[in-house]
Parts: structure tokens; C-alpha cells; sequence
């Protein structure tokens, strides 16, 4: 259907049910794609 849908969760079960995922740290948008590249390749920030 295309409906955007934002999960905020722990669960990697949830995750990996995503077609797409944004990482967002202090309201900033971090990184932006498939569950798999970004567990795989998850981006560096400052965790302050």
C-alpha cells in the first residue's frame, strides 16, 4: 500500500520487517536504507 509507518522499537524482529529504515540520532537523520546494509554496515555517531 505505501503507507510510511514509524516503528520506534528495540526488537530486531521489527527491523528486519522494514523495506526501509532511517536512523535518526538527536532529531538528525543518521543513515537511510535496507535493514540488511545497515545492521551490516551501521553508521558511526557520537553517542553524547
Amino acid at each position: 500500500m505505501g503507507i510510511p509507518l514509524l516503528p520506534v522499537a528495540r526488537s530486531l524482529f521489527l527491523f528486519n520487517l522494514a523495506n526501509k529504515i532511517v536512523v535518526v540520532n538527536r532529531g538528525r537523520i543518521q543513515q537511510i536504507g535496507e535493514p540488511q546494509k545497515i545492521y551490516s554496515q551501521p553508521a558511526k555517531f557520537p553517542l553524547y
